[in-house]
């Protein structure tokens, strides 16, 4: 208890410490992106699934455990217009006082672009691409507990504009297999660019998030429900148009959703067979951002997926709705 304790104060000071990376645009967006096609399927975040599968550790490095070492997670994602995702993610454990390490990498390829000037003209072409190096460690903290922290190095190449950063993600998780439950609390990443995309231009912040969650494993049904809440820095001031990040979001008194709601995941697993799961999440946030007027709406922030469980490896497919289009996240997790 003293644990959680220490960990919401030293949330709620970061919060206050990082406020500024509220308003505006953060580099780096692609660190909101998941890494792997569970993730995905479960609607692009969660901090709770407490299980084997290295993978989750880059969302949250304290769910990096034993049951991961000695484990290589691999993904691909076909992404929307033509941008290819790779990820790799590995953990071993250290066997010394209970810590469990790990590591990985996230890439982005966004290909080849055109490069014109404000009339249109043809000046060439570019490539642009970003990505993520890191290094997370993760520790028993008496009974019930994991404390996990992660180290990332970011780069970003865009044609003659580069850009790098370092970021720090820091979690503790509550866990009791006995009752099903898991609970977690998470600051991802704080840090700032090392270099910026001009010589000495103003440095950008990073996507800050204060995220929180639990799940339930329910007794006799192969079923895990989660709820994960976003972006809990970004209060909404109730009764007005304005948010604290300065930006524009009409607010409803009696719109649950306006409140609170769009912060919210809710997501759920269930063991079809014993080799066989199927996942499924939706994404408010994501729902009432990709809404246009006129268009098709009904499935944005749904997505789903399944995973295949064998001794030696597993396969898990992930994808979303975006209007009308959909991704396609495959990942391959290898037993050493």
């Amino acid at each position: 208890m003293r644990a959680l304790l220490f960990c919401s104060i030293f949330i709620l000071l970061f919060t206050k410490l990082f406020s500024q990376t509220l308003g505006g645009n953060a580099s780096f967006s692609f660190l909101k992106l998941p890494n792997s096609a569970q993730q995905s399927a479960l609607g692009g975040i969660n901090i709770t699934t407490f299980n084997k599968d290295v993978a989750n550790a880059w969302a949250n490095p304290a769910l990096l455990n034993a049951d991961m070492s000695r484990q290589i997670s691999t993904s691909y994602n076909a992404f929307l217009a033509g941008i290819n995702q790779l990820g790799l993610v590995t953990g071993i454990d250290t066997k010394w006082k209970k810590i469990t390490v790990g590591g990985g990498i996230q890439f982005l390829d966004y290909g080849t672009i055109m490069q014109t000037d404000a009339a249109g003209n043809n000046l060439g072409y570019f490539k642009a691409a970003d990505y993520a190096i890191q290094m997370m460690a993760s520790t028993e903290y008496k009974d019930h507990f994991r404390l996990g922290v992660a180290l990332k190095f970011l780069q970003s190449h865009y044609g003659q504009y580069r850009a790098s950063g370092v970021g720090v993600d820091i979690g503790i998780i509550y866990y009791d297999t006995s009752k099903g439950l898991q609970a977690s609390l998470l600051v991802k990443n704080m840090g700032t660019q090392l270099t910026t995309y001009e010589p000495n231009g103003i440095k950008e912040e990073l996507p800050f998030d204060l995220q929180a969650g639990i799940s339930y494993a329910f007794t006799g049904v192969p079923l895990q429900i989660s709820l994960t809440a976003q972006q809990l820095q970004r209060s909404t001031s109730i009764g007005n148009e304005q948010t604290n990040a300065g930006t524009s979001l009409a607010v409803d008194n009696n719109n649950f959703f306006g409140k609170i709601g769009s912060h919210l995941l809710l997501s759920g697993q269930y063991r079809i067979a014993n080799a066989l799961e199927w996942y499924a999440g939706y994404n408010f946030l994501r729902g009432k951002d990709l809404n246009i007027s006129n268009g098709p709406n009904a499935l944005n922030g749904f997505a789903t997926g399944f995973g295949l469980l064998f001794k030696k490896f597993t396969v898990h497919y992930g994808t979303g709705f975006y209007q009308k289009n959909m991704y396609h996240h495959f990942s391959v997790n290898c037993f050493l």
